[in-house]
């Protein structure tokens, strides 16, 4: 199967897009207007110095995006993330188009603008098959006009085989290691887990709190660290290959998430899987997978006393970080593995390539 990808070449999904499909002997072709890593197959990089909002990058280059969809030729065209990629999946010229939410785009967007939501909706309403990360993203996803019989729900999830579980003494309370791993965009709600670490760190005097991640607000988090006084037990690690991150999840102790909104929540699934404790928010994306088995705490948006009476708790519990350890991985293995998921994303697309008279 030919398979023409639009997709954002600096993020990580888009590689575990095309990488799963690579892996699995389909041709892979990649337009992207962004910088980033190789990927497998062929990527066609069109270099733009236009602005993104409300689609301009994107629909100035449409008669290069439209050439480029005639002479691949492809069987599915995966138009990545509705609100960047996906109307111009829809305008490329190519069918059949499988577009595929990501979170923000159906969870957040539509409510910035009526122009937003007309966009949203515009792919929604044309999309030959739609790929959502969860329940609750399907549910947003009909109310926007798309017709769930399209929609395929493929939680992505994580490779076991990389976030895996080591066997360690638990750490006494006091010494905990904290980690978050979320991308530093206003979404992630910073604001919370700053006002909670004084608490926290007043109850647990030699805890640390790992950051993993990079973004637009690192370096306003990292001033108010320091303006807190708290710059000895933050450490800013920045954004690492994946086999890191595994590798500090799984000498870490306690998994911190404020996220206002999420999709499959896949951050957190690797926390699950390499034995991190999970100190969450308590929104959809947290809470189908505490409803699916996994053992943890979730307090309210906002709250930042009860995110710190949490995660004092939840240091000081040793014996339920413990019982957490495997019932957590079991629920990962059960549901959050990435390739059963994409599996059933990569069926879909065979399906719609067939239906479309396409021979794969």
């Amino acid at each position: 199967m030919r398979i023409l990808f639009l997709s954002d070449r600096s993020l990580n999904h888009t590689h575990r897009w095309v990488e799963y499909f690579d892996a699995a002997g389909h041709e892979c072709h990649l337009i992207t207007f962004e910088e980033g890593p190789p990927v497998p197959g062929k990527t066609y990089y069109i270099e733009s110095r236009l602005p993104r909002a409300f689609m301009f990058k994107y629909l100035a280059h449409l008669p290069t995006v439209r050439k480029l969809a005639r002479a691949i030729n492809p069987d599915v065209v995966s138009a990545q993330e509705l609100g960047s990629y996906g109307p111009l999946g829809i305008l490329c010229g190519a069918r059949p188009v499988a577009a595929s939410a990501w979170g923000t785009d159906v969870l957040l967007e539509p409510d910035w603008s009526w122009l937003h939501r007309k966009r949203i909706q515009f792919v929604l309403k044309r999309a030959d098959l739609i790929t959502s990360m969860a329940d609750h993203m399907t549910a947003r996803i009909v109310a926007l006009g798309g017709d769930r019989a399209r929609v395929v729900v493929n939680h992505f999830g994580v490779d076991a085989d990389v976030f895996t579980m080591t066997t360690r003494a638990p750490r006494p309370p006091e010494d905990v290691v904290l980690i978050h791993t979320r991308h530093f965009k206003p979404v992630y709600n910073f604001e919370q887990l700053l006002a909670a670490l004084p608490a926290v760190f007043e109850a647990l005097p030699r805890a640390k709190l790992i950051f993993l991640s990079d973004g637009i607000l690192r370096p306003k988090v990292e001033a108010q660290v320091r303006e807190m006084g708290l710059a000895e037990r933050v450490s800013f690690l920045g954004s690492v290959p994946l086999a890191e991150v595994a590798a500090q999840l799984r000498d870490a102790d306690i998994f911190v998430t404020t996220s206002r909104s999420d999709g499959a929540n896949i951050s957190l699934l690797e926390g699950l899987a390499a034995g991190c404790f999970p100190v969450v928010a308590d929104i959809p994306a947290t809470r189908q997978w505490l409803e699916a088995g996994a053992v943890g705490l979730s307090v309210p948006l906002d709250d930042a006393a009860a995110l710190a009476e949490s995660i004092t708790k939840a240091a000081r519990d040793v014996g339920l970080r413990e019982r957490a350890r495997e019932a957590n991985r079991t629920v990962v293995l059960a549901k959050g593995l990435w390739r059963d998921n994409m599996k059933r994303s990569e069926e879909a697309f065979v399906e719609l390539a067939t239906r479309f008279g396409k021979r794969v």
